[in-house]
């Protein structure tokens, strides 16, 4: 399949996924007292990734008077949109009904049906996909671990009994299959679940070095094969040490992100307080200084914040982008039109927050409710390869050790060197999945979750063949 065929049929989830930033930022540009076309310039411009490119679609159809005016170049995109997209449609369509609104409730009732509608669309889609995952999820279990057992444990046994003839199970075939056939074709059906999921985003990767620290895998490699000269524990260990080694080196990273995604959540109640600050009278500084102080996570940035506004020469808006872009782009915007607001009159300003707020964290009310509807596949698949796998396979390899005295044909210790790569290869793919369903796709997730399955998965599997040896 072409990469323009992958795209188009991921942009109906795609646009989904960014509907309801969409319509966030057509509300908030409306709210704050700007226009329709400010709105669709200010989505072409910083939207979402795929709403961008649509919206730039329209305004270069305005300015080149392809359409004859902005809306019947709108009404052109979304008669266009491709089929799944119905509730990212009807949103843009109420948002656009709504700038025409002149009593500001009705249009704020207008804004709030569309963001409602968007919302909808986008949980509707995440429960459809987590209802999909059932069928995949099974595959790839019984092909990530019954196939490799069947292969490396039954097949070698039912040769003894000549099932199939004078010639024995070649060992090299079955190894191919398991370390190449076998994940090759898991990939193939995750690269599938990532086409249909709406939670996935298009977001930066980071660097490929989080893979740096797998290179000690060599040199533990070759000193556990001189001190123990047994080349599967070898394998396990080597992978185990780098495995750590790569957790512990991204700690810090990983407890920025952590402290950062907090941050960005409790941004988004803050806003509520800053708004009802504005609405009883407090200045914008003072209104965002004390909301901050108030929560004791955000009272450094609160610091942060009254002094960039002392030396911001009056320039508020490059202070609130200082103190909280790289926190959250998004909350960054909102406190800008809301000061923007505010200088105009602190009421309105506050009621704009108080919306604000409000569709931010109806947002990440239903990721999170979709997050949740997949926490249960994703700890299935999660216990599959760290636990399950490690256990089943590690019991097929001693069942085969009763019938080595029976047959030169069987390896045991060549059947764990295979299923201890193995197990390595299906860590990276779950890891690769479950990174795909989470819609965070990036180096330090898969590092992350591919390193915690890897020490768990292959500690199970050493234990249960030194227990049954």
């Amino acid at each position: 399949m072409s990469k323009t065929c992958k795209e188009k049929d991921r942009l109906p989830n795609l646009l989904l996924n960014e509907g309801p930033e969409v319509v966030g930022c057509i509300a908030t540009v409306l709210e704050g007292g700007g226009s329709l076309d400010t709105a669709v310039r200010e989505i072409a411009k910083n939207g979402p990734p795929c709403s961008a490119k649509l919206f730039r679609r329209i305004v270069e159809d305005s300015e080149l008077r392809i359409e004859c005016d902005l809306l019947t170049a709108i009404s052109r995109l979304i008669s266009e949109l491709p089929e799944g997209c119905s509730s990212y449609g009807l949103a843009l369509r109420m948002a656009v009904t709504a700038a025409d609104a002149k009593d500001p409730n009705e249009r704020t009732r207008l804004l709030k049906e569309a963001a409602d509608i968007s919302l909808r669309g986008l949980s509707e889609a995440g429960k459809t996909f987590a209802a999909s995952l059932n069928a995949p999820c099974m595959a790839i279990f019984g092909l990530g671990i019954m196939v490799p057992m069947v292969l490396m444990s039954i097949m070698p046994m039912m040769s003894l009994s000549g099932l199939f003839g004078a010639s024995a199970v070649d060992l090299r075939s079955i190894a191919v299959i398991t370390l190449v056939l076998i994940p090759c074709a898991v990939l193939a059906m995750i690269a599938g679940i990532n086409r249909r999921n709406p939670m996935a985003s298009v977001s930066p990767k980071g660097s490929p070095l989080e893979f740096l620290p797998f290179l000690m895998v060599f040199p533990v490699l070759v000193l556990s094969h001189m001190l123990f000269d047994d080349w599967a524990l070898s394998v396990c260990l080597s992978i185990v040490a780098a495995s750590i080694i790569a957790l512990v080196s991204g700690l810090r990273k990983d407890r920025a992100m952590k402290c950062r995604t907090k941050a960005e959540r409790d941004l988004g109640h803050i806003l509520l307080e800053i708004g009802n600050r504005l609405t009883s009278g407090i200045p914008f500084e003072n209104s965002v200084t004390e909301s901050l102080e108030g929560k004791k996570s955000l009272k450094a940035m609160a610091g942060a914040f009254r002094n960039e506004m002392q030396i911001c020469r009056g320039d508020v808006e490059a202070a609130i982008s200082n103190v909280f872009s790289s926190v959250s782009q998004d909350i960054a915007d909102s406190l800008t039109e809301i000061y923007r607001t505010s200088v105009r009159n602190l009421v309105e300003a506050g009621r704009l927050s108080i919306s604000l707020g409000r569709r931010i964290n109806d947002r990440s009310s239903i990721r999170k409710s979709i997050r949740n509807e997949l926490k249960g596949m994703c700890d299935t698949m999660y216990g599959t390869a760290a636990v399950f796998a490690p256990l089943v396979l590690g019991l097929s390899v001693s069942m085969l050790e009763p019938l080595k005295r029976l047959s030169e044909g069987i390896d045991s210790g060549a059947t764990s060197l295979v299923l201890s790569i193995y197990l390595c290869e299906l860590c990276s793919v779950i890891a690769l999945l479950l990174s795909f369903i989470e819609g965070s796709i990036n180096y330090r997730t898969v590092v992350r979750k591919m390193s915690g399955m890897c020490i768990v998965s292959l500690t199970v599997f050493m234990l249960v063949l030194r227990i049954s040896l």
